[in-house]
């Protein structure tokens, strides 16, 4: 009888063991599995980060080319046909051939 009650015990103490190793592997499993996606989103938001960067640089480029001087000048004599002072603007009409 001592023995069965050691049995007992044994398989007693075993079962707790087991339910404890099984409950730290699911409780690090889960701890693993959010790492693993919080990693996977900065990597994400890394790359957001990059594309915004290099947009950021075009668009300033973009700012830089429209606030020279020369694109100003450029502008004010195509589109809004203006010129400098002691300059003429001459336009001219075309004529159609069909009199």
């Amino acid at each position: 009888m001592a023995s069965r009650k050691l049995q007992r015990r044994k398989r007693f103490l075993m079962l707790v063991a087991l339910i404890i190793i099984v409950w730290t592997v699911v409780a690090f499993s889960r701890g693993y599995y959010r790492n693993y996606q919080a990693q996977q989103r900065l990597v994400e938001l890394e790359s957001e980060i990059k594309a915004y960067e290099i947009r950021n640089e075009q668009l300033q480029a973009q700012i830089d080319r429209l606030q020279s001087p020369e694109y100003v000048e450029r502008v004010a004599r195509e589109e809004l046909g203006l010129v400098r002072p002691g300059e003429r603007l001459y336009i001219i009409e075309e004529v159609s051939g069909s009199d």
